[in-house]
């Protein structure tokens, strides 16, 4: 059990955050200053809503840009990019544990950012664009928040909230945005970066990597000398009679009448040739001289010299 905590995110049963817990300068946007569908609007509609936002946001003011990155092979990364008025930004990537969802990438990201503006107490009135809407409304919730990113990113806006106005804006992704542009190439690059940080995964996190791993299983099964064939309906293609045919696909698939497991080991009864008793697989095709790539590219001389073993076949 103890081994199984140390790989799963610890979360609480119930928020941590006390009653009387505030952030009275901390204000979360959900939505641009016009209601904004990603899912069915045009991108550059997206685009100059955004920049509506961006656009009033005063120049003196500590701008922050996060976003998350997930591969095709389950790796994740995480982006920042902060810039304090005139002067020029700062980068911010990491590598993050494998099939970590981009829910929490993009949480990781937030906590690093807030990480960067408190260590060079960068307080001018930070806006922080988040690229992902649900991100927002889960800190906007931040009294039910139960898990560890969640309530260390609490603290630090509520370190911060003593010393300035923080607004938290959701801005889209992938609408041509230069800085937004910036964390998302920045988290791409962190799928790259040597794992440093090594992290429990969430419940779900871990069936997502089960069920990662088992459709790649699936998708490139074992090789098996007995299933080997150049296509599907290979003997069926051969130009012979339903017997014969039958004898060709039984041998070489191994889906034998007379084929038991004796031990583990596949076995026949007897060798008819040889007269061997409990013999192989192999040894059936060493017998007469043949090579199992070869059943399927000359059928008609495989059946020939096989044919005093019609009866293991049929």
């Amino acid at each position: 059990m103890d081994a199984l905590h140390s790989l799963v995110e610890f979360n609480y049963l119930k928020p941590i955050a006390s009653p009387l817990d505030s952030l009275p300068s901390v204000f979360f946007h959900t939505e641009l200053l016009t209601h904004t569908n990603k899912s069915s609007q045009h991108p550059e509609y997206l685009r100059q809503a955004a920049l509506e936002v961006i656009n009033n946001i005063p120049i003196e003011a500590t701008l922050i840009y996060t976003d998350d990155s997930k591969n095709e092979i389950g790796r994740t990364g995480s982006g920042g990019f902060v810039k304090h008025g005139r002067v020029r930004g700062a980068s911010l990537k990491r590598r993050n544990a494998d099939y970590c969802s981009v829910f929490r990438s993009e949480m990781i990201a937030v906590d690093m950012a807030l990480d960067f503006v408190l260590e060079h107490q960068l307080f001018g009135s930070p806006r922080e664009s988040i690229s992902h809407r649900s991100v927002v409304q889960y800190l906007d919730n931040w009294r039910d928040v139960n898990d560890r990113r969640g309530m260390d990113i609490f603290n630090k806006l509520r370190t911060m909230c003593n010393t300035c106005v923080l607004h938290l804006q959701w801005i889209p992704s992938h609408v041509n945005l230069k800085y937004n542009d910036s964390a998302d190439s920045l988290a791409k690059e962190g799928t790259t970066m040597p794992q440093v940080y090594v992290e429990p995964l969430t419940y779900l996190e871990l069936y997502s990597r089960r069920k990662a791993l088992v459709n790649i299983s699936w998708r490139h099964p074992p090789a098996h000398s007995w299933y080997r064939s150049e296509g599907p309906g290979a003997a069926i293609r051969f130009k012979g009679d339903r017997k014969d045919q039958t004898a060709l696909a039984r041998l070489s698939s191994g889906h034998l009448k007379t084929l038991r497991f004796s031990r583990g080991d596949k076995r026949f009864s007897i060798c008819t040739k040889c007269n061997m008793i409990e013999t192989t697989p192999q040894h059936l095709l060493d017998c007469v001289a043949l090579v199992y790539d070869g059943l399927l590219k000359l059928p008609d001389f495989v059946l020939e010299v096989m044919e005093g073993w019609r009866s293991i076949f049929i």
